[in-house]
């Protein structure tokens, strides 16, 4: 399952664009009212509009919820304005901090950082990814984690940047992600 997710994240350039190279150790599962996301799954942003709800579960049973850990979850668009064009790249769409272990969370699990912001990619630009990253620190500093300044390029002011730098900052590390397309309907 870990290798799956690991190609999926690096044929499609998350694992570069977005993350570096890691192993996943949490199978994430992204549910919004009508659909499911599935790594590259391809949907109308008329779909995307609700806040979603997730779950993560161990892909290894070795893996599971660590003593002093917490999770915290984003959304990003390493895509804005447009994938040959990445001017606002990375957008931020969502932040929670201090997710609840591994399990079913949903709107209102955790604490909401960044409110959640829907896909909407201008006309012309084609499909956008949105990457769903799930990452994990120290409990005891959970309650340091802050918004990003701004969305666009979550305040770091240059494209293709964001969560990577935003996780490390707050010595986050990347157990997780999860992914869609969308494009302007």
């Amino acid at each position: 399952m870990a290798a799956e997710i690991r190609e999926a994240l690096r044929s499609n350039g998350i694992i570069s664009d977005v993350l570096d190279d890691f192993q996943p150790k949490f199978n994430l599962k992204i549910s919004y009212p009508s659909t499911e996301i599935k790594l590259g799954t391809r949907i109308p942003t008329s779909k995307a509009q609700d806040t979603p709800t997730y779950e993560f579960h161990p892909i290894s049973p070795s893996t599971g919820s660590e003593s002093n850990k917490a999770y915290s979850l984003v959304l990003t668009d390493p895509d804005a304005k447009s994938r040959e064009e990445p001017i606002w790249s990375e957008f931020c769409h969502w932040v929670i901090a201090d997710v609840s272990g591994p399990g079913t969370g949903g709107a209102s699990a955790g604490k909401t950082l960044e409110k959640y912001m829907p896909p909407s990619p201008p006309a012309g630009t084609g499909y956008h990814r949105y990457v769903f990253v799930l990452l994990k620190g120290d409990a005891d500093k959970i309650g340091q984690l802050q918004a990003p300044k701004e969305r666009k390029h979550w305040g770091y002011g240059k494209e293709r940047h964001g969560v990577r730098q935003w996780a490390s900052r707050y010595d986050l590390e990347v157990v997780a992600a999860n992914f869609f397309f969308a494009q302007h309907e």
